[in-house]
């Protein structure tokens, strides 16, 4: 077995204050094999270019500044191109390493060399936000686990770095914030690569998630990343579940009605002034978050459609939303991730 040689790969934009965490985090790994750092600093301006320009350490490391601001999948391509390590590990700037962080993640891949790992993310469980992240499905498992592809996320994974090359690292069109990591896991899956959560391999988030900025990204994710996956990979995208409620006229009218301000803005306000409300008030924020992303990347002539299936269910489905209502706010479904949505969905199929 040829022996692993890791390239970690840090993109980072704006986060001088956490990525030096991270790099304190770096300078204390606990492990036997040798491995390079490589850090993009995707055009930061709050003095990261200089710090990097600047840093005394005794690793191997690669500093490359990027001339624009290029974006997560591009940096990350640009990393993996400099990289000499037959693993890359990828983790974002604003988190925070285990001791034993790389060695995990090598010594999965010893194991099993054909497959992608992602890594287990500690949130800071100070902001409700941070609670409702870290309480997650996937993170609940305690040992490595087979994950489905819309689960794959990039802010900690490894790869073999000959894997990656061939499926052409990042789509950079992914520009923006979000779905260059879905878009990544479907090629993945495609390829029939298998895809392990393995939580073991931890990193810690190092700055709180305020309850705006998860809805603000999950915003932006329906508006641009999921939008443009859909457009790339329309017949998989129907796997994901927010955009089968959303492309189909019945349940996309739905979660307009539920979504409406006058349901969605009250229980915005009181998750993030008091951070006492159910888990699955938080699914509804963050798929109404995702859902109006949708809504407002979609043509006129989709939302007209809709508007005039609408009229003739719009007794029906207030009704059910009465009920449905209730009992998501007031959490009368057994499973964690039993959305109300969901409930819904089985009810109209």
């Amino acid at each position: 077995m040829t022996e692993i040689s890791a390239s970690l790969i840090v993109i980072t934009y704006n986060q001088l204050e956490h990525l030096m965490k991270l790099i304190e985090s770096i300078s204390k790994q606990s492990m036997g094999h040798k491995f390079e750092t490589v850090i993009v600093d995707d055009c930061s301006s709050d003095g990261t270019g200089e710090y990097l320009d600047n840093i005394e350490t005794e690793a191997d490391l690669i500093i490359i500044h990027n001339n624009h601001n290029a974006g997560r999948a591009s940096s990350r391509n640009t990393g993996a191109k400099a990289a000499s390590g037959n693993l890359l590990i990828f983790v974002d700037g604003d988190l925070a390493l285990d001791d034993y962080f790389i060695e995990r993640h090598i010594s999965f891949h010893s194991e099993n060399p054909d497959m992608t790992a992602v890594g287990k993310v500690n949130y800071p469980d100070d902001t409700a936000a941070g609670k409702y992240l870290g309480n997650r499905s996937m993170f609940q498992l305690k040992r490595p686990s087979r994950i489905p592809f819309r689960y794959f996320i990039s802010g900690n994974f490894s790869i073999p770095a000959e894997l990656y090359n061939e499926l052409g690292g990042f789509d950079e069109d992914y520009a923006f914030y979000g779905g260059e990591d879905l878009d990544l896991g479907y090629r993945l899956a495609e390829e029939g690569i298998d895809i392990y959560y393995i939580p073991q391999a931890v990193a810690f988030h190092v700055h709180p998630i305020e309850l705006h900025e998860l809805l603000s990204k999950r915003y932006e994710f329906g508006l641009k990343g999921l939008a443009l996956f859909a457009a790339k990979h329309p017949k998989t995208a129907e796997h994901v579940p927010i955009y089968r409620l959303f492309s189909r006229p019945l349940t996309h009218f739905i979660l307009r009605f539920i979504t409406i301000p006058l349901f969605y803005k009250p229980l915005e306000y009181i998750a993030g002034m008091t951070g006492i409300l159910s888990g699955r008030v938080y699914d509804y924020l963050v798929f109404g978050a995702v859902f109006k992303g949708l809504l407002d990347s979609a043509e006129d002539n989709f939302a007209g459609t809709n508007e005039r299936a609408g009229r003739s269910i719009a007794g029906v489905s207030i009704g059910w939303m009465a009920i449905i209502s209730i009992l998501y706010i007031f959490d009368f479904f057994g499973e964690r991730y039993k959305t109300a949505l969901t409930v819904l969905k089985d009810m109209l199929n």
